[in-house]
């Protein structure tokens, strides 16, 4: 009897050290678990932050090029005009300063166009008014720089406090030349350092997030937000070695994580050089930013895994006590992770089953309701014998599939229902082999992927198309025209590429508002897509800035294009909320020359051929 009870006593303790090692292990597997969600929601973040920030400084570092170049070309029309005057005998200050407020009106973020003579004395612009002192800029920089260096395109100058402004001020200068060549001044842009503030305010980074644009030595010129003033970040050079190495490896883009030496607060840093302009902005996503959602989860994670450690610690009290009812639960649980193992690694909309001549023993009643038939026709069926549609390569490589007798996963078919629908599963199995290693069938699971097919497919069609108009958007149409470039210049074939630009569109925008704006850009589109060839490419660049390819166009053809096109465009009545209009376009059209090496100068050229247009009255169509 003593010997009986003793014997009982063991089964009772290596039941209860069983019990506690159980206890301890799925334990161990929850933190682990819990571990590896916050680790991945933790990579996850980084990741966000990652591709956010990337994005910000994209985008960023695009609409200052975009505003810049805009500028340039500007300067440049200016240039030609004070060419053309002091060839004919000298500058027409009424009439130069009349051009200089037409152009000052069109472009958002500038503070104002000077004109200064060779002694670097401003003699007109904006805010020169007659009778007020001088203003003497040859000391500075960019106009010794300019003075000495004819051959020199547009200069970015460093911050400046304005003498008429009383601001401060970048500029974009550009050197004006005497008919004889000699130096004979600067035209400059001049944009207030507060535009960019007003821009940056626009992308959210958070509470401790910052953006930053640095000039080509890294110094800094405007930082968001800045609290003590647009003027007391000017040319700080307070960062990590880190970016400064970044930059120098890859002085185009990058993406870092430091610590700021202007207020220690650690970023997800990514910068992005602003063109072909020696100018750098990044920006910056704080990690306590970012990550703030994430410590909630860690505490939130921390206490439930505490009161589950506490929870299963009763529990093995409770099943300690009644063991008989123990053993029941534990066969129980052996079962249910059998099933487990088998399907809670899928995500699945139906489960199936198939014997080893992969004929249907089960299948649930998901996939019926998609393929429109009833599950009990396909017991003892192959998939190829079900009597749907099944796309011939997907049964095909679903065959071989089957045939290497492995485990496969997330493999997708195409077939037509019943209701003759399009489908798109993702299917995953599992080969199930007997207790002596005889392969008898495979068990897996399916789902319906169709939804998330279409999704991706418009997210890439969005991510090529202007949103108002559905044409191509700058991004795609620059990708388009390099191939096209590229193709012409290596196969020596004609290539054509248009500027076209709405006449007076500000106008209707003040007038009848911006919803009637966009209707006219919209109906601009229909009426070009009506006129051009099938494999011309008109695309929207922004605003009112249209632009059209033309592969294997000469000018003569371009010219008949565009100009069939402005005439179907003068013709037509738009009909907005409170009245019908007409409009008409300007464009300029530049053909592929020898000249042409980089699509920019051919698109610089279709540009200036637009300005001609706009000079000579509008409504025209001009080609160079």
């Amino acid at each position: 009897m003593a010997q009986g009870e003793s014997s009982t006593d063991r089964f009772i303790l290596t039941f209860g050290g069983m019990l506690v090692l159980g206890v301890i292990v799925i334990n161990l597997f929850v933190y682990w678990l819990v571990y590896d969600n916050l680790h991945s929601s933790r990579e996850n973040r980084l990741e966000r932050a990652r591709i956010d920030s990337v994005n910000m400084s994209n985008v960023l570092s695009q609409n200052i090029e975009d505003a810049i170049e805009k500028i340039d070309i500007s300067l440049l029309a200016l240039k030609d005009s004070i060419d053309r005057q002091m060839a004919q005998g000298g500058i027409n200050g009424a009439f130069l300063n009349q051009r200089v407020q037409a152009t000052y009106a069109r472009l958002e973020g500038l503070d104002g166009i000077r004109i200064s003579d060779a002694k670097g004395i401003v003699r007109y612009g904006t805010k020169v008014v007659d009778d007020a002192p001088l203003v003497d800029i040859s000391s500075q920089a960019q106009f010794r720089y300019l003075r000495e260096h004819p051959e020199a395109g547009a200069v970015i100058s460093p911050p400046i406090y304005g003498k008429i402004s009383k601001e401060w001020t970048i500029k974009i200068v550009r050197r004006y030349n005497y008919p004889d060549g000699r130096f004979a001044g600067l035209i400059s842009g001049i944009i207030e350092l507060e535009y960019f503030p007003r821009l940056f305010s626009a992308v959210d980074v958070g509470s401790k997030g910052v953006i930053v644009l640095r000039d080509g030595n890294l110094a800094m010129i405007v930082r968001q937000p800045n609290p003590k003033g647009i003027g007391s970040a000017i040319g700080l050079t307070n960062f990590p070695k880190t970016f400064r190495q970044a930059v120098a490896e890859r002085p185009e883009s990058g993406t870092l994580t430091v610590a700021s030496d202007y207020d220690h607060i650690q970023r997800t840093i990514s910068y992005h050089k602003v063109g072909k302009w020696p100018l750098l902005v990044h920006v910056g996503l704080a990690t306590d930013d970012y990550l703030h959602d994430w410590r909630d989860e860690v505490k939130t994670a921390t206490s439930v895994s505490i009161i589950f450690t506490v929870f299963t610690a009763i529990l093995s009290w409770l099943l300690y006590r009644d063991w008989h009812k123990r053993q029941l639960l534990v066969r129980d649980l052996a079962k249910s992770r059998q099933t487990f193992r088998d399907f809670a690694e899928m995500s699945s909309d139906w489960f199936w089953e198939q014997d080893s001549e992969n004929r249907f023993t089960r299948i649930s009643s998901g996939f019926g309701v998609l393929a429109g038939i009833d599950v009990d026709e396909c017991i003892g069926k192959t998939p190829w014998e079900m009597g749907i549609d099944i796309a011939e390569e997907s049964m095909t490589a679903y065959r071989a599939l089957l045939q290497r007798q492995e485990e496969f996963s997330d493999f997708e078919c195409s077939f037509i229902n019943r209701s003759g629908e399009k489908k798109i599963v993702s299917v995953s199995g599992k080969a199930v082999y007997d207790t002596e290693g005889r392969f008898t069938g495979f068990r897996g699971t399916g789902k319906d992927v169709t939804e998330r097919k279409r999704l991706e497919m418009e997210l890439t069609q969005m991510a090529k198309t202007d949103e108002l108009t559905g044409l191509v958007n700058r991004r795609h149409f620059m990708e388009l025209a390099q191939n096209e470039h590229r193709r012409a210049l290596r196969l020596q074939q004609s290539l054509a590429l248009a500027a076209v630009d709405i006449d007076r569109f500000k106008f209707i925008n003040d007038s009848h508002g911006h919803a009637a704006g966009d209707q006219v850009l919209q109906a601009l589109a229909k009426v070009f897509l009506k006129n051009i060839r099938e494999i011309d490419v008109f695309a929207r660049l922004g605003g009112d800035e249209f632009v059209l390819l033309l592969p294997g166009a000469s000018t003569a053809q371009a010219i008949e294009v565009i100009e069939r096109t402005r005439k179907a465009l003068a013709e037509e009545r738009i009909q907005l909320a409170d009245q019908a209009v007409s409009i008409t376009i300007s464009a300029g059209i530049a053909s592929l020359g020898s000249g042409d090496t980089s699509l920019e100068s051919l698109m610089q050229r279709a540009d200036q051929a637009l300005y001609a247009s706009k000079e000579g009255g509008r409504n025209r169509v001009t080609a160079v």
